[in-house]
């Protein structure tokens, strides 16, 4: 789906992102295990193209507004989210014990307070010049063209790191 402006298509995204993150903490705080891990697996696919734009395009440019320390924090929030979804996904049918279902919960709602708090540094795209929001706009679209889901994009990240290590 095309959208006219950034603010409505990052918007879309991050409430599906937010949206599935709360439905995943439902169902693991309900021992859900079955429908979390099938969740978890939604989550991956349908949030790594906001995912990629954020770390890609958006936090970049929030650097020098709110900080590198801010920003590098927020990176690392999506890599608590990202370890949550390749633990449950990885994990087998078998529900865990009461310790590691905690643990899952605890990351959930770091994720769900990351959204929150992310969600509120959209005005600073959205103050940006008309011309310069439709080119992140069409550099949105285009990644979400591409389709990668987060675990993709990870693979891709390692892959990366290590043929720099290696070369």
């Amino acid at each position: 789906m095309r959208h006219t402006s950034l603010r409505a298509a990052f918007l879309q995204d991050h409430r599906k992102m937010t949206k599935g993150f709360y439905r995943l903490g439902q169902k693991l705080e309900a021992g859900d295990w079955t429908e979390a891990r099938r969740i978890a697996l939604a989550i991956d696919r349908d949030v790594g193209p906001h995912i990629e734009f954020e770390e890609t395009v958006y936090y970049p440019r929030l650097v020098p507004i709110v900080g590198a320390a801010n920003v590098d924090m927020m990176y690392a929030e999506h890599g608590i989210g990202l370890r949550l979804i390749q633990d449950l996904i990885s994990a087998g049918s078998t529900p865990p014990d009461s310790a590691v279902m905690a643990d899952f919960v605890d990351r959930c709602h770091t994720m769900l307070e990351h959204a929150k708090s992310c969600g509120t540094l959209l005005s600073h795209l959205t103050a940006l010049p008309p011309d310069e929001q439709n080119e992140l706009l069409a550099r949105l679209e285009h990644i979400r063209e591409l389709g990668r889901s987060w675990s993709e994009l990870a693979d891709r990240e390692e892959s990366r790191a290590l043929d720099s290590h290696v070369n």
